[in-house]
């Protein structure tokens, strides 16, 4: 949802990585490259995937003029990344033009219509009402990799208000192969006409391999009723999750192809703080081989060196964010 789009701009300042094993951990970050497909790429990505910025090429896809003109003058203005490619076309389960419902919140526009009885149940009617339609193209995500150049895409984004499980379809060879990661939203209630639900995404991407991770859930409370009860509990309304490949099945894989798809998978694991997964996947039997073949020594204490100084940075940032509020409270918090 509209929630989940950022002005494109490089995270915090991260620890230094060109100590030890982790500078020979950047040099194959750099040696394989990453792909990065943004679907649904509105104001730029996300913060957090500016860690793979310096080795990666950027695909954001964004059919709505107005969004693309903004994307192309965010880059413009500030791109951290190795290269950019705007994609001005909506993927689909099929090429061909679609209508796209523009929203008088521009995050809500989809090539879905909006399911205005649900909106109501939760109070976003405003921000879901439709100002206009437009035609726009389309093309499946298979298509686009070969007309754009990234059959070896790593990563992909999707924020399609509820088009995302057509749009994975649409890109089933990818997800089997080269594909590591997939950062997704998914509705729980159907906020569009016709939409898959969560469970369904989730189902999908289980059988092509992929791991639920990690989830952050938005949830709202029921506005429908007169009665105007003074609390209930929130429910969950949609989520965005992080999905990463279970296995790299080394048995069907060539050494260098095993070797690009491992340290794609650690620096995905890395780039979300998913640490132990990090260090799952770099002292794995079949791993350590195939790094130390490739000259990389990177061992747990390297790692582990790495995390202790990026989370006391974060931890330390959060904490004076929020000392104010401390401070102000501190009766409740320490009487």
């Amino acid at each position: 949802m509209a929630a989940s789009q950022q002005i494109l701009e490089p995270a915090p300042q991260e620890p230094s990585l060109d100590e030890g094993g982790m500078a020979d951990l950047w040099r194959a970050f750099e040696e394989v490259g990453f792909k990065l497909l943004d679907i649904g790429a509105r104001g730029g990505s996300l913060p957090w995937l500016a860690f793979f910025a310096p080795f990666s090429t950027y695909y954001g896809c964004e059919p709505d003029i107005s969004a693309a003109a903004g994307l192309r003058h965010v880059l413009r203005k500030k791109n951290p990344w190795r290269d950019t490619v705007i994609i001005p076309e909506a993927m689909a389960s099929a090429p061909g033009p679609a209508t796209l419902y523009l929203t008088r919140h521009p995050g809500f526009s989809s090539v879905l219509e909006p399911n205005m009885e649900i909106v109501r149940k939760f109070g976003l009617e405003e921000e879901f009402t439709v100002e206009d339609t437009i035609q726009v193209p389309t093309i499946t995500m298979q298509g686009a990799a070969e007309k754009y150049g990234f059959e070896d895409v790593s990563f992909i984004k999707l924020d399609t208000q509820g088009s995302e499980l057509d749009i994975l379809k649409s890109g089933a060879d990818l997800l089997k192969g080269p594909v590591q990661g997939v950062f997704v939203e998914a509705e729980f209630r159907p906020f569009y006409k016709r939409q898959p639900l969560f469970s369904d995404v989730e189902r999908f991407l289980r059988r092509a391999g992929f791991e639920l991770i990690r989830m952050d859930p938005v949830s709202r409370r029921r506005t429908s009723t007169n009665l105007r009860l003074g609390y209930s509990r929130h429910e969950l309304t949609w989520a965005h999750a992080l999905f990463i490949k279970t296995q790299l099945n080394p048995n069907h894989l060539d050494k260098k192809t095993h070797f690009a798809r491992l340290v794609r998978q650690v620096a995905i694991a890395i780039a979300s703080e998913q640490f132990d997964l990090a260090a799952e996947r770099i002292t794995e039997p079949g791993s350590v081989e195939v790094l130390q073949e490739a000259g990389l020594s990177v061992t747990l204490d390297d790692l582990d060196a790495y995390v202790s100084k990026r989370v006391a940075k974060s931890l330390y940032r959060d904490f004076r964010s929020s000392w104010a509020k401390i401070t102000k409270d501190r009766p409740r918090y320490y009487t």
